[in-house]
């Protein structure tokens, strides 16, 4: 038996002779089709793929459930089956043999029209990807043949031919699914606000998954869509109501087994699920076979029957092939493995792998390589956190090896200070002989809270942790380690003002990175060493230095430290930069920044552009950049973050003569910039120190004195709420329409759909990850879509696309976030 294929609309088993008639059925004999909802655009592009002949291979690639067959079939409907003759095949059905023989076998029966092509498509074809070059030349080669593979991923060979993919649909494109999926089961329902909120709730509680709206919508002759919408958030109602897949109907049969207290086998998919039930985010197959334990034997297998049956969910990072649970699989899996006493083996087995991945990053991140630590382990924080969260308790040695690991990432996510509580706790209550350890905790430690709220308090003890550390790092002459504790000196200045000591850390930095050909840390310190001559206004020697660590950084493509010798150069006064050509924009430093996550780089830059537009008179311009800054940085509490932006605010109020709102706001933050003031370049604290000095003049001693009460009573969240509204207010209104550029939009519908989704998360603030994260794309396609809203918006940047008034709009707008 050779297996089921269908011709023309005929089923035949066995082989058949290549000459043997083939009986045509009309169309209309056909099953029910599901309605094509949201993939017009699809739809479009898969028929001109198989229209053009151009490529003689095509993949559908999507999730389980997102609606390939629908759609292929959809687009066959379009095309015309005088010149066009279509045949269909099941690859799950296909004989043990290799995949080329089967498709050989399979072109030799069918037939092609004497004007026109044959039109093959392969259902189930995952298992045919490594062989897509093979199958594309072999569709070449028999000539008058176009095949599409219908496949849950696609293939990462660039010879694959184009793709078409399917992802979960738009919330509007859902809800109209869910409609007409209702209507067709006899329910109708109004557009009222209360409506479409239950119905936008059921379609993500599905992750707008065509299939699972459908089988939801297939319930609502059996309850309200309020208890419809309750039911999916529970998690074992989720699956009652998703249950007509096989695979879920075995699933809850295993929970009503459980529920009895007869357990699944350990090697079944049930159990596997259980497991997999520890991850808060998406995870690896590596990860997976760390948790399975020894279970691993059963795992491959179990895993692809999990994915068969919708209980796990495939995605792809970059490339990477990653796995997710949704939330309400998570929680009654969670529930099981609770209930089985194999959650605390499980949950030890999970966190001594992500220790170890922790462990690896560091050491990228030890060589100044935090790309390839964000490689490592950015998509596993969150677990790792977990992981941290239960050493804590059951290995506290481990854990600060762990919570050592995880400071490089710390600060660019603004968790600096939970983690260096941690750290501090941990310190005091963990002896461990490992001595790396210690030096590890203790040089993070020091770093992270140099750079917090009321470091300077702390000068004496981070000094003395630093110096320890220094020492221990000596003591066995690491070298990446002492260039760590060196970097750490260095930036220990922001806390302690010992400019001497942090010339001193940077010169002995560049001649032991020099010693080793370090190229990364010598840039860095050759970076760091410009700084400080920038600060004593040394010019020459800060540009020879800064110049120097950006040819460096550029050839090691050394994202970060392009960005930290940019932003020395550009904090030059005018005529001292020299020639400016090939030197990237400030707003090109910014989009860098932002790109890899550095969080301080990108206030810093922010800073600068404010500060520069403040050089130029030009109030509207700063207000923009302030506002940006302090959106980003929001309540993250970084050394000076707040103190610098309101510093800004005060010389904006200024140049706009609003005296009363400099003099508060001045008042507000006057203890704080002590210590920032000693890091400061000497002509911006002579500006700041002369604006001050006109707002006293012209307000009077008797105003300005009541004002600055006034400032002194305000606690944080009064400043950070006060320098928010200020800013907005600050803000330029929209230009009058002659003055707008001729090719810059007036609305949104300029914009594509998703180029509408993009500015809106931008408008919230999201970096190109998160927005990647949110939205299921990658962050080099949020990266296009914002060079393409720049252009169409004719703004310079991000901070200007957020504030833009289009963008302002989406973001007030009811359309529901993807």
């Amino acid at each position: 038996m050779y297996g089921a294929s269908e011709v023309d609309g005929e089923r035949e088993a066995g082989y058949r002779s290549p000459s043997a008639p083939t009986p045509h059925v009309p169309r209309a004999a056909a099953r029910p089709r599901r309605p094509l909802v949201g993939r017009e655009t699809e739809r479009a592009l898969l028929t001109s793929l198989v229209t053009s002949t151009e490529h003689p291979l095509i993949t559908v690639a999507g999730e389980p459930g997102t609606g390939k067959t629908t759609l292929i079939r959809s687009a066959i409907d379009t095309l015309d089956t005088a010149r066009i003759a279509v045949s269909r095949a099941d690859a799950t059905q296909w004989p043990a043999l290799p995949p080329l023989a089967n498709i050989r076998h399979h072109l030799s029966r069918v037939r092609r029209p004497p004007q026109g092509y044959a039109l093959v498509v392969i259902q189930n074809a995952d298992r045919l990807l490594p062989w897509c070059g093979d199958i594309a030349t072999l569709a070449r080669d028999e000539g008058s043949v176009v095949i599409v593979l219908e496949t849950a991923r696609e293939s990462s060979g660039a010879d694959a031919g184009p793709v078409v993919r399917l992802g979960p649909l738009g919330h509007d494109d859902a809800a109209a699914l869910f409609r007409a999926a209702a209507a067709a089961s006899g329910v109708e329902y109004g557009y009222d606000g209360r409506t479409n909120a239950l119905i936008g709730q059921v379609c993500n509680a599905v992750d707008r998954n065509a299939l699972g709206i459908e089988l939801a919508a297939a319930r609502v002759r059996l309850m309200s869509l309020e208890e419809l919408a309750s039911t999916l958030d529970s998690p074992r109602g989720a699956i009652a109501v998703l249950s007509q897949l096989a695979g879920r109907r075995r699933y809850v049969r295993a929970v009503d087994r459980a529920d009895n207290g007869a357990h699944p086998p350990a090697d079944s998919a049930e159990h596997l699920l259980d497991l997999l039930s520890v991850f808060t985010g998406s995870f690896s197959l590596q990860a997976v076979e760390a948790v399975a334990g020894e279970h691993t034997a059963h795992m491959f297998d179990s895993l692809t029957e999990l994915i068969d049956a919708r209980l796990v969910q495939v995605e792809d990072e970059n490339g990477d092939r990653r796995f997710r649970l949704s939330r309400l699989v998570r929680a009654a899996a969670a529930a099981r493995l609770a209930a089985s006493g194999a959650e605390s083996a499980a949950r030890h087995r999970h966190a001594a792998y992500f220790a170890s991945r922790a462990r690896q990053a560091a050491r990228a991140a030890d060589n100044a390589r935090e790309d390839d630590a964000h490689a490592i382990l950015g998509a596993d924080i969150p677990d790792a956190w977990d992981a941290l969260t239960l050493l804590t308790e059951a290995n506290p040695a481990a854990a600060l090896r762990l919570a050592a690991d995880l400071a490089w990432d710390a600060q660019g996510r603004g968790t600096a200070i939970v983690l260096a509580e941690i750290i501090e706790r941990l310190l005091t209550d963990v002896s461990t002989d490992d001595l790396s350890i210690r030096r590890d905790a203790l040089l993070w430690l020091a770093q992270l809270q140099s750079w917090s709220p009321g470091a300077t308090d702390r000068a004496d003890v981070i000094r003395a942790r630093l110096e320890e550390a220094l020492s221990l790092a000596r003591a066995v002459n690491e070298p990446l380690a002492i260039l760590r504790a060196l970097r750490v000196r260095f930036l220990a200045v922001t806390t302690d003002g010992d400019l001497a000591g942090a010339v001193a850390a940077c010169t002995e930095g560049i001649a032991l990175a020099t010693a080793i050909g370090h190229v990364r840390w010598l840039s860095r310190f050759e970076i760091s060493l410009s700084s400080m001559h920038a600060f004593t206004e040394q010019w020459d020697t800060a540009m020879t230095l800064a110049m120097s660590a950006l040819s460096r950084a550029m050839r090691a493509e050394d994202k970060r430290a392009i960005v930290l010798a940019g932003l020395v150069v550009h904090a030059a006064p005018a005529g001292v930069m020299g020639d400016t050509a090939t030197l990237p924009s400030l707003e090109s430093l910014l989009a860098i920044a932002n790109e890899v996550g550095d969080a301080t780089s990108e206030s810093h830059a922010l800073a600068t552009l404010a500060y520069r537009a403040i050089e130029a008179g030009d109030h509207q311009d700063a207000a923009r950049w302030v506002a940006a800054r302090h959106e980003r940085l929001g309540r993250a509490e970084l050394l000076h973050g707040l103190t610098v932006s309101t510093m800004l605010t005060v010389l904006i109020a200024h140049l706009r003569g609003d005296l009363a709102t400099a003099a508060r706001l001045h008042a507000a933050i006057a203890p704080a910039m002590e210590s920032l003031l000693t890091v400061l370049p000497s002509r911006h604290v002579e500006r700041y120190s002369a604006a001050l000095a006109d707002v006293r003049d012209q307000l009077g001693p008797a105003a300005f004195d009541a004002e600055s009460t006034a400032g002194r009573l305000l606690g944080r969240e009064q400043i950070l709420t006060e320098v928010a509204s200020y800013l907005v207010a600050a803000r330029p209104v929209p230009p009058l329409a002659q003055d707008a550029p001729m090719d810059a939009p007036t609305d949104a519908a300029s914009l594509t759909p998703r180029e509408q989704q993009v500015l809106r998360a931008l408008a919230r603030g999201l970096r190109n990850k998160e927005i990647a994260s949110e939205l299921r794309i990658t962050p080099k396609t949020v990266m296009h879509h914002t060079v393409a809203i720049y252009r169409k918006l004719g703004v310079r940047g991000r901070a200007e696309a957020a504030t833009h008034p289009i963008a302002q709009r989406l973001a007030a707008s009811t359309v529901p976030r993807p």
